[in-house]
């Protein structure tokens, strides 16, 4: 799961920062001409076919859903572990946190360019180094994840994301001007990309456990999918909303780099911030917000996940586990 965020937040930094590698692309096909504007197009297209190709050759489909083959499907498999999910805290603030830290992602994406080429007047290369470092900062956060979650729990990761989101957003609102300095500025932005970084995978953890064994975990599933799209949405139009005045030429740069932005920011991070404190340190709960009090591991959905690989990997986990 979190070798899966960190491919997941890896993507989505280096699509702004993809300038970078494009920008010094310009050669024809016969009378196409690819170059520097048309290039971050193209690369995203052949990545696109070669997806598809993989996907239609690795991908084995299992079958139908219904009650004809419901008993064939999973053959051998326990069905007393299959139950239904209730509606808890915990689980609702899974939802919770994949929007706020999707918004948060979305308005660092967005918000990045404008206050960049008003204050320094970099151009669009120039900032896709910026996305590509935050890139590495993300990865690195996320191997940080995976080195030391078989020790700490996810609910201290969501904690540190949510205390990291209200630094970053805190950093913003009082230091941001438009006549800042550089190191000022990466030091917002830097804060800014840790929390998805350190909530992604913890929290898609948190929710598996949660839903472990359950006939809703499709549905559940694409509902968390979904929401982190709107959360993805919401944070872009967010800083339409709210990004105000920005000075010209002529004019003073002394002035608040979005100050209602930023302070509509802050709000939603102190919310994610004490809901998961509350939630999952404060309130008692019998779900298993804990890794080691998890009780479902190998259980069915673990061999039937194992049953829809090929063959030959299916073989391997086997005899790994």
């Amino acid at each position: 799961m979190t070798t899966l965020s960190l491919v997941k937040i890896t993507g989505m930094l280096m699509g702004p920062g993809f300038n970078a590698i494009t920008a010094k692309i310009d050669f024809s096909i016969g009378n196409f001409k690819i170059d520097e504007y048309n290039s971050p197009g193209a690369v995203v297209a052949v990545f696109q076919v070669a997806a598809l190709i993989f996907v239609s050759l690795v991908l084995k489909e299992p079958p139908p859903y219904d009650e004809s083959n419901l008993g064939q499907s999973r053959e051998g498999v326990d069905q007393s572990n299959s139950s239904t999910v209730s509606i808890t805290g915990p689980l609702i603030l899974c939802f919770f946190n994949i929007v706020v830290y999707n918004f948060f992602f979305g308005t660092l994406e967005t918000v990045t360019t404008p206050i960049a080429e008003t204050a320094f007047g970099w151009s669009p290369l120039q900032i896709s180094f910026v996305f590509m470092s935050l890139t590495l900062v993300a990865v690195l956060l996320t191997i940080f994840v995976m080195v030391t979650s078989k020790f700490t729990e996810d609910r201290t990761f969501l904690v540190v994301a949510g205390i990291c989101a209200v630094a970053a957003t805190s950093w913003s609102r009082i230091f941001y001007y438009y006549d800042m300095s550089k190191l000022t500025f990466v030091i917002g932005v830097t804060l800014w990309a840790c929390p998805a970084a350190l909530a992604f995978s913890s929290n898609r953890s948190l929710f598996s456990r949660l839903i472990e064994g359950s006939q809703k975990q499709a549905l559940l599933s694409s509902l968390l999918s979904v929401l982190a799209s709107v959360g993805g949405i919401l944070g872009p139009n967010w800083v339409g909303f709210a990004l105000g005045h920005k000075p010209d030429a002529s004019e003073e740069k002394h002035i608040k780099v979005a100050p209602e932005m930023y302070s509509g920011v802050f709000i939603l991070s102190t919310l994610v911030l004490i809901a998961n404190i509350m939630l999952l340190f404060l309130m008692p709960t019998t779900e298993p917000i804990l890794a080691h009090e998890s009780t479902k591991v190998g259980s069915s959905h673990d061999e039937l996940e194992a049953n829809l690989l090929p063959t030959g990997r299916t073989e391997q986990t086997v005899e790994s586990s």
